[in-house]
């Protein structure tokens, strides 16, 4: 499987695994279960996205990941990406600019990502218990 999608957390992650060779159909497939997810999600959700076995993007990405549910779904929330190269992370920054997303990451190791995600989810559920 070129790309994975599983929820942890609880629900509160989706975390994402990119594997080459990957094809814009698999994106489309995997936006497509995100979607679902996200649909019957009562909280934010956020992502984790493992981009250690990204070497190359397939032509058209730009335009294909600015539909992602990461970044325009009423349930969005902070994205932490870990292991992307320089190069993958230039294109990353570019696309979070291009959607307007802020709050978008990227770390050196999946524990430091994790820890990040881990802290604004308890952020999150200190501000609601103060609601």
């Amino acid at each position: 499987m070129p790309m994975t999608m599983k929820p942890r957390d609880g629900g509160h992650i989706l975390h994402f695994v990119f594997t080459n060779p990957w094809t814009l159909t698999d994106v489309v497939h995997v936006f497509e279960r995100d979607q679902a997810f996200r649909d019957r999600a009562t909280t934010i959700v956020h992502a984790l996205v493992d981009c250690s076995e990204i070497r190359t993007l397939p032509p058209g990405t730009l335009n294909v990941a600015r539909l992602s549910p990461s970044f325009n779904h009423r349930t969005k929330g902070h994205i932490a990406a870990f292991c992307a190269s320089k190069s993958i992370q230039v294109i990353g920054n570019l696309l979070a600019r291009l959607v307007h997303m802020k709050d978008m990451k990227f770390f050196n190791t999946e524990e430091e990502a994790l820890a990040y995600l881990r802290q604004v989810i308890a952020n999150e559920d200190t501000a609601d218990a103060n609601d």
